[in-house]
């Protein structure tokens, strides 16, 4: 792979991803309907029926494109020649220093009630621990990572039960009590996207990184775009059928995961036979909005807070009034982040982190 070469399917995957995740988070925040979700009742709300399976897919995307992103930028410095001593402190430290402002970006908009969600364990800290995952699992082959995958996928049901997990807080909201037991439980195979089994996302993302890497030019052949399309119709076909069978409730998550591998790796392959083999360009809005997911990630937080301050409450706005704002919040961000990119980003997130590592 050249230094300069820069894979366009993956900005268009991970600018769908926030889009999803920006829609998702302001309906549950913001409209009246997203009050009955959790009772499945949002199919009566025709403008809004769509959205919860944006929330359920949001996170898997995110996790399997920084996957992708962690597993090329270390096969770069690789090929630069950079020691293999230097890339692994990188990693590390890049790893520990988001997961440093996840901590305190979740302390800052949530000071005013203390202990709520400040110890919170969400996508952005299952990314920083994953990309310490990446570099290690990037020394071995696919097989082995594969059985890694299958191993969180069998046993994280098991370990809830070993960390004395009692309900499952991918579906409630969970105020964590701040004791270390707890939180590390929590951490592992809790809260709304513990590192098992979500992690096995971005070693996914690895794998399909690595078809690229060993192609060449980037180039994936004809033949081998066959057999991947297959493999992954395969695996949405198996999941969807196993889902329908009580006996594998226990490992549902797990199931809806390798089901994710299978759609999105299925749709990333497409787009990247559109965009980085037929070269068809990429939209300027995709890029913008992945080369900024991180900070985007935290600015719609404190934008949402700041619009349920505004309305009175939480789930007061009408699906109309959603729709206005949340066009609003993108059209001023795509100015924003057009100055933004003219400055080489500084001041965002992601600046900040390749600078401090």
């Amino acid at each position: 792979m050249e230094k300069t070469e820069r894979i366009n399917s993956i900005d268009t995957l991970r600018g769908l991803c926030v889009i999803f995740y920006l829609m998702f988070h302001f309906a549950s925040w913001w409209t009246s309907a997203s009050a009955l979700w959790f009772f499945g009742y949002w199919r009566h709300e025709f403008l809004l029926s769509y959205i919860p399976y944006l929330g359920m897919v949001a996170a898997p995307i995110f996790i399997m494109v920084s996957g992708m992103s962690q597993r090329i930028a270390i096969e770069r410095r690789r090929i630069q020649g950079f020691p293999e001593s230097e890339i692994r402190t990188h990693v590390i430290k890049r790893g520990l220093l988001l997961l440093l402002f996840h901590f305190f970006l979740h302390f800052v908009y949530f000071y005013w009630e203390p202990g709520k969600n400040v110890w919170w364990w969400d996508e952005i800290g299952t990314i920083a621990i994953s990309g310490i995952i990446i570099y290690y699992t990037s020394k071995i082959s696919i097989k082995w990572r594969l059985i890694l995958i299958s191993l969180m996928m069998f046993f994280y049901p098991a370990l809830r039960i070993i960390l004395h997990i009692e309900l499952d807080y991918t579906l409630l909201i969970y105020n964590a009590p701040w004791s270390l037991d707890r939180f590390i439980a929590g951490m592992i195979s809790n809260g709304t996207c513990p590192i098992i089994p979500q992690s096995s996302m971005a070693i996914f993302g690895s794998i399909l990184a690595e078809y690229i890497i060993n192609t060449k030019n980037g180039e994936m052949s004809s033949k081998l775009l066959i057999k991947l399309l297959t493999a992954f119709i395969f695996i949405i076909f198996i999941t969807t059928i196993i889902r329908f069978n009580p006996n594998f409730g226990p490992w549902d998550l797990g199931i809806h995961l390798i089901q994710s591998f299978g759609i999105w790796g299925l749709v990333f392959i497409v787009i990247y036979w559109i965009q980085d083999i037929n070269k068809v360009p990429s939209s300027g809005i995709f890029t913008l909005l992945s080369s900024l997911s991180l900070t985007l990630f935290y600015i719609h937080v404190v934008f949402g807070y700041s619009v349920i301050f505004l309305s009175g409450g939480v789930q007061k706005l009408s699906i109309y009034s959603f729709y206005i704002i949340l066009l609003f919040f993108i059209l001023v961000f795509l100015i924003l982040g057009t100055y933004w990119s003219k400055i080489k980003f500084k001041g965002s997130l992601e600046y900040l982190l390749r600078k401090l590592s």
